[in-house]
């Protein structure tokens, strides 16, 4: 007879007061194991199943409430839906079309799909990440990023060239540098033949790689060559804490996406455009002042 076959007799008096943690006891398995066993999700073997299921039936376990459980997990009411970041047009389409509710793109817009979106102002971002370079004395600027990659990186790349245009500086093409493959989507940073004097970097974690490439070569930041980039989010990295960059204000475009969308579930109507977000330069020590040098 198995262990736990006589562990909790006399449970007939706990009819109708057994719980799941009755039952994980008896099994001697723990509660999860149970809940997923008599809810029928996966990663429950269909002995531990059965198991499960009869000692549920012999301590009067009410079946009915897992079922109930499972009925009520498989349905959740949507009123509105927040879609955070970019995905595979052809599988936004599918979701936006099957959602049938309002929705909000956040950090990403596309004008085929019939949706309000929230978006760091990209362009105004690193325009101004140039002009802080340029007003420390810097003339020589690279951009770091590639282009064609999306939509976010072509808009700061312009960005970048409207500030470098307002100082009458050409674009040099062995200056625009790509960060990562556009297949597979590593990173990974080149660095040019004549080396500028400072780089703006389409994004932190870009800047992170830049920075330990140029360690590699032993030039310094910013002793020798300055650097910014753009989020103001980079992660477990020792450059993080001297990074100058642009700051991105995510919780400002969370308010915004959810106040939008709040807005059209309750006017029932949805809506197109983008909404943009301003940020602001975060100094820190990575780029030198060249008017002081």
């Amino acid at each position: 007879m198995p262990h736990w076959r006589g562990s909790l007799e006399g449970a007939s008096g706990m009819e109708g007061n057994v719980k799941l943690k009755d039952i994980a006891k008896a099994l001697g398995v723990s509660v999860v194991t149970v809940s997923n066993a008599l809810s029928g999700k996966k990663g429950v073997s269909d002995q531990v199943r059965r198991e499960a299921v009869e000692k549920a039936r012999e301590l009067g376990y009410d079946l009915n409430k897992s079922e109930k459980r499972k009925s009520d997990s498989a349905k959740i009411g949507v009123d509105g839906l927040i879609i955070i970041g970019r995905m595979e047009e052809a599988y936004m389409e599918k979701v936006i079309a099957a959602a049938g509710v309002p929705v909000v793109l956040l950090d990403y817009h596309n004008d085929r799909f019939p949706c309000l979106a929230v978006m760091s102002n990209n362009y105004l971002g690193m325009y101004r990440a140039t002009r802080y370079l340029l007003e420390r004395g810097h003339r020589e600027i690279a951009f770091v990023g590639s282009v064609k990659a999306t939509d976010n990186i072509m808009d700061r790349y312009y960005g970048y060239c409207k500030g470098l245009r307002e100082y009458g500086i050409p674009i040099r093409r062995d200056w625009v540098i790509e960060d990562r493959d556009l297949e597979s989507g590593v990173v990974s940073v080149a660095l040019p033949e004549h080396m500028p004097t400072a780089f703006v970097c389409n994004c932190d974690n870009t800047a992170g790689v830049l920075y330990d490439r140029l360690a590699e070569t032993g030039l310094r930041v910013p002793e020798d060559v300055s650097v910014t980039g753009y989020d103001d989010y980079l992660f477990n990295h020792v450059f993080s804490s001297s990074l100058t960059t642009y700051h991105v204000d995510m919780e400002e475009m969370a308010r915004l996406a959810v106040k939008l969308l709040l807005r059209q579930v309750r006017k029932k109507e949805g809506g197109r455009g983008v909404r943009y977000v301003d940020g602001f330069m975060v100094e820190r020590g990575s780029v030198k002042n060249m008017e002081e040098a």
